[in-house]
C-alpha cells in the first residue's frame, strides 16, 4: 500500500476501476442491493482517503529526514 501511495496515476486508475465495478448495473437492483452498493462505495472512498493521507504522511517524513 505504501508503494501505491506514491503513484497517483495508479491510485486514480484503481479508484475509477473499483467505482465502475461497484456502480455497475446488476439484475438484482432491489433496495438491499442498492443500499449495500452505497455502503461499499462509502468504504472505498474512506480507504482512498486513508491512502491519500498516507501519501502525505510519507512525503512529510521524507522531507524531515533530509533536513540536517
Amino acid at each position: 500500500m505504501i508503494l501505491l501511495s506514491g503513484d497517483r496515476t495508479t491510485v486514480e486508475g484503481l479508484k475509477k476501476l473499483f467505482l465502475s465495478e461497484f456502480l455497475k448495473k446488476r439484475d438484482m437492483a432491489d433496495v438491499n442491493v442498492l443500499a449495500a452498493r452505497g455502503i461499499a462505495v462509502d468504504f472505498l472512498n474512506d480507504a482512498l482517503r486513508v491512502l491519500e493521507n498516507l501519501k502525505e504522511k510519507i512525503r512529510d517524513e521524507k522531507e524531515h529526514e533530509n533536513v540536517i
